[in-house]
């Protein structure tokens, strides 16, 4: 090699190292820059959509605290059980319940498949405000590819 580099005249080592040198910036400019940029743009989408999620579910979380300290009514609002309450307020707000299912006496369990976090959370401000049921366990599972979340609810109602 170093023969073949001695047997060139100084302009055709300087044309050859010129276009080594151009050679190695397109490559480091497409190899690793773009995709550093790429990265970089995902990323921060990806961060701006968890940071409106959190903020969602920290209004949400603040509306359940300020319930939990009011005054709650009775079990069974207008004189339905509440699990029946419970679905047809979920139909209402457009959750699609894929399965409702009692837990024991006190306590029903409701599957949600792909709903928004707002209607999920908007759906347990309404029935603990309205029906006083509390919540013994809350399960949502977020897919990485989609806006909607996978949920499953338990419900307690007064004894």
């Amino acid at each position: 090699m170093r023969a073949w580099w001695a047997d060139r005249t100084a302009r055709e080592q300087i044309m050859l190292s010129a276009m080594a040198v151009l050679c190695l910036c397109v490559a480091v400019y497409f190899f690793a820059i773009l995709p550093m940029k790429s990265y970089r743009d995902s990323a921060r989408a990806s961060f701006y959509a968890a940071q409106n999620v959190f903020d969602e579910v920290s209004s949400a979380a603040a509306q359940l605290e300020q319930i939990a300290v009011s005054p709650r009514r009775g079990p069974e609002p207008n004189g339905e059980p509440v699990r029946i309450f419970a679905s047809a307020t979920a139909q209402q707000l457009g959750l699609g319940i894929t399965r409702i299912q009692p837990v024991n006496e006190t306590d029903v369990a409701f599957w949600f498949d792909a709903v928004a976090v707002r209607d999920l959370f908007n759906w347990i401000v309404t029935l603990e405000a309205e029906a006083g049921v509390s919540f013994p366990r809350i399960e949502v599972l977020k897919h990485l590819d989609a806006d909607a979340v996978q949920a499953q609810v338990i419900l307690r109602s007064a004894p």
